[in-house]
């Protein structure tokens, strides 16, 4: 029958607890002996009466006709889809099992696989009261159709008792595990092609049989005389009549499999060893094609490691150092070639002149050098630092705080001791025009700003290098985080010695992502596949190790030196920018690509076997429509 809602028949709750569904089954059973019983006979009177109040009014509008066509059982008559097997005879049978049971079993296998929740004696009585709740509302709805044979009293007893059986029934369904139903339906299944197939082996059997006496009484030779006298008979092609299997609903099916089994069904009802055995192979075939895409080659782990070696190596040979006097004690250095190609670039680039006219039209707010005349002082700020501290000339960070900065007529700035100081009004700024407006003339200040300040002796700080300043009090080989900051900048580690280390970086990922792109394409993939952009797990992990690889090299050479302007700032941002993802890969991201991958094979498996069960149907049934799975 099925599980819908009852029209028109209020919904009343019913506790959860097992004694009050067995109060109430035992109430239904009462009525169902006694055919007089009514309200007041009844031993749940007191719980009963409100409900029956409610229902006097609207009792005779109520459409008994419609609640039993609703409710009452499905057709006797009706088949499932195991008639379209039985017809096609015992090879169908095996082609349909083999099929659709392993199915269920690998999608079960890869993320659903049963996890029952309750102890097996609690399901075994759930069951057992949800399948006397069926039967006695059968019996119940049974009586109600013939409805002219009872009282009114009586109707309304028999109303309030199928409402309550059918609030129990919707309960105990809402606690299953859905996948207890998928068991159960396919165990009687199961049960059920066995038993078609061992039919149809005796009568394999017995029409062997019956064969081999017919030879043996005939004989050959008698065999061969009759063949030569009896004339062949002429045949006649007769139609054949096929009967078109009713599909059944889902709830009908499961309440029919759990009244045939005592117990929970496991897959050990639903396939043998053997095909489970089967369906694992298959599940570790999956698994390993999974991890052979996202697994790296040698060829990977060689351009990876090559790959860094030579970032940190060209950064070794070309960079170098800043020019500076002395830092921390150590003699005077020179910087790469590198670096002094960059420097002389941006000189040619931006000469005085074109300077001197950038700052004039691109005044800013946090352009100041000194804590005087400041309301709130910054600590260690001086003209040699201020661009360092001032975050407005961060390359990064001052597109937000530096147009903020200018939008405010505000100093964001970042002390020595670690301090961070918003001063407001500094160098106030003409509040004129709409708010898109100011916003674009705001970049356009900051980009003009920063554009004056990067070819000058001191130039701008790297990016993310002021925030450095918060880690006061925290110190490496015996000296203060910030004031090694403040004191790398001062002695010449700024944007452009940054870019030059930028350039070796970058280098790694061109070797990478060429040798990516020569093998997918040796491969014989697609230009547009093989092209070493986007989310490729792959390709991103032979980064991750390149970059570590320089990093590591480069952690090496500062410790080696005790020279903080040794490092290759560009390499650690580099290193960071792929390790948060990686580190999101291992944890989080490569199971999920798992389950999508194979989530996906099987949709594929899926929709391979319903092409198979759509081209049987076709055959068997071609003038009627296929079931949709």
């Amino acid at each position: 029958m099925s599980g819908d809602t009852l029209p028109s028949v209020p919904s009343v709750p019913v506790p959860s607890s097992s004694d009050w569904a067995r109060a109430v089954l035992a109430e239904a059973g009462q009525a169902i002996a006694d055919r007089s019983r009514t309200v007041a006979s009844s031993s749940l009177v007191s719980h009963l009466d409100a409900v029956v109040d409610s229902l006097k009014e609207g009792v005779s509008s109520i459409d008994l006709d419609a609640i039993w066509a609703r409710c009452g059982p499905a057709l006797e008559a009706a088949t499932t889809g195991l008639e379209v097997v039985r017809r096609a005879g015992q090879a169908g049978i095996t082609w349909f099992w083999s099929t659709a049971a392993r199915g269920a079993e690998v999608a079960a296998c890869v993320g659903r696989r049963v996890g029952l929740g309750t102890s097996v004696p609690v399901r075994v009585e759930r069951e057992a009261l949800l399948h006397e709740a069926l039967l006695k509302q059968d019996a119940l709805l049974s009586e109600l159709n013939r409805k002219n044979e009872a009282s009114a009293e009586r109707l309304n007893y028999l109303q309030v008792l199928v409402t309550q059986l059918q609030a129990m029934i919707e309960g105990l369904r809402d606690d299953r595990d859905p996948t207890e139903d998928l068991l159960a339906v396919m165990a009687a299944q199961r049960r059920r092609l066995n038993a078609e197939a061992q039919r149809m082996a005796v009568l394999d059997a017995g029409v062997a049989a019956a064969v081999w006496r017919a030879e043996r009484l005939v004989g050959p030779a008698t065999a061969v005389a009759a063949v030569e006298i009896v004339p062949a008979p002429v045949l006649r092609s007769t139609p054949v009549v096929r009967t078109v299997p009713v599909i059944r609903s889902w709830d009908e099916l499961v309440a029919e499999a759990t009244a045939e089994s005592g117990a929970p069904a496991t897959f050990d009802d639903v396939l043998s060893r053997e095909e489970q055995a089967a369906v694992l192979a298959q599940l570790s075939a999956w698994n390993e094609e999974f991890e052979a895409l996202h697994r790296l080659t040698p060829f990977d782990w060689s351009v990876a490691g090559a790959a860094g070696l030579l970032g940190a190596l060209a950064h070794v040979l070309l960079v170098r150092v800043p020019a500076h006097p002395g830092f921390l004690g150590a003699s005077g250095g020179e910087s790469g070639w590198l670096s002094r190609v960059l420097d002389d670039g941006f000189s040619r680039l931006l000469p005085a002149d074109t300077v001197r006219a950038l700052e004039r039209a691109y005044p800013v707010p946090f352009d100041v050098s000194a804590s005087h005349g400041l309301t709130h002082p910054v600590a260690g700020l001086s003209p040699g630092t201020h661009r360092l501290q001032a975050v407005g000339h961060d390359p990064l960070l001052g597109w937000i705080f530096g147009v903020r900065d200018v939008l405010c007529g505000s100093f964001t700035a970042l002390g020595t001791d670690g301090s961070v100081v918003v001063q407001p009004g500094v160098g106030g700024v003409a509040d004129t025009g709409g708010i898109f407006s100011r916003l674009v003339g705001a970049f356009g200040t900051v980009a003009g700003h920063m554009a004056s300040d990067i070819a000058t002796p001191a130039g701008l700080p790297p990016p993310l290098f002021a925030p450095l300043l918060r880690l006061h009090g925290h110190s490496i080989g015996g000296h203060d985080v910030a004031e090694i900051t403040a004191a790398m900048y001062r002695s010449g580690y700024d944007f452009r010695h940054f870019l030059a280390g930028g350039v070796c970086t970058a280098a790694i990922e061109v070797v990478v992502r060429t040798s990516w792109l020569a093998r997918e394409l040796a491969e014989g993939k697609a230009l547009g596949e093989a092209l070493p952009v986007g989310r490729k797990p792959r390709l991103q992990t032979g980064l991750f190790i390149a970059h570590t690889v320089a990093a590591a090299v480069d952690a090496g050479k500062v410790a080696i030196t005790q020279n903080p302007l040794m490092v290759n700032w560009a390499q650690w941002l580099a290193f960071f920018r792929y390790a948060l993802p990686q580190l999101h890969w291992l944890m989080i991201g490569k199971a999920h690509e798992r389950e999508v991958f194979l989530d996906g094979k099987l949709d594929e498996a899926w929709a391979g076997f319903d092409a198979s069960l759509s081209r049987r149907w076709r055959r068997d049934f071609s003038e009627t429509p296929a079931a949709v799975l």
